[in-house]
């Protein structure tokens, strides 16, 4: 578990570099946009939420945070993110047979799963929400697809103990938050194999054995470290060929 002060200064950390991040994280996309053309190595796209961060100002991979984007609402014109409308225009502009990586799902996992439960007086059971959210993630892939693009789709991140930091009337406990994480990776793997879809699975490798997130691989509160790029390079070498 992260010691109070410890997980204080993680997020004031955070924080700062949130602040500064619109600042940089432009010059470093360029950078390696302009290295890729020079060299015609390959870069690697991530699209996605907040975890997607943890890919900047690593070599190779050019990131397109759309903010607080949920799995579930992805396919969702007119949503209050608009992250359908982000995700497409980034899309859109990119090159035929682009490589993309797909970061969605942990705000599912962390909050949406658990509220709608409660929302509904538990009418509606965890394993329908996470099943009804898997087939909207699963169609939006199928419409990226439909653009000449092959996306990869990386697992949610483990589940932490941090509180109910935003104040929702129904917050899961983090033994629960585990469960709903476990089970939305083990569809979202199975919903890859299905269809031939690439699946870049971290879970195993930064969970413990109760499917919390393992503490050398904390940034912050909920985010993963810069030390699991290395690891989803090695898959996209294995899985794609890719060497970035």
């Amino acid at each position: 578990m992260v010691a109070r002060g410890e997980g204080r200064l993680r997020a004031i950390l955070y924080l700062v570099t949130s602040i500064f991040e619109p600042l940089v994280a432009p010059l470093h996309d360029l950078q390696w946009m302009l290295r890729s053309r020079l060299s015609k190595g390959p870069v690697v796209h991530v699209i996605g939420d907040s975890h997607s961060k943890t890919f900047r100002r690593h070599k190779g991979f050019i990131v397109h945070h759309i903010g607080a984007a949920t799995a579930h609402n992805l396919k969702k014109r007119g949503s209050a993110t608009g992250s359908n409308e982000k995700l497409f225009h980034i899309i859109d502009r990119l090159p035929k047979a682009a490589n993309v990586l797909l970061v969605f799902g942990e705000i599912d996992c962390r909050i949406h799963a658990y509220y709608q439960y409660r929302k509904s007086n538990e009418q509606r059971t965890l394993e329908e929400i996470i099943d009804l959210t898997l087939r909207n993630y699963g169609e939006v892939i199928d419409q990226i697809r439909d653009r000449g693009i092959d996306p990869c789709i990386l697992s949610v991140a483990p589940a932490t103990t941090v509180g109910n930091e935003y104040n929702f009337p129904y917050y899961a406990t983090p033994e629960l938050r585990s469960e709903i994480t476990g089970a939305f990776n083990d569809g979202l793997e199975a919903l890859c194999e299905r269809n031939g879809w690439t699946y870049i699975n971290l879970y195993p490798l930064v969970s413990d054995d109760r499917g919390m997130r393992r503490e050398e691989y904390a940034a912050d509160q909920v985010h993963l470290n810069g030390r699991v790029v290395e690891i989803v390079r090695t898959q996209l070498r294995e899985k794609r060929g890719l060497s970035i």
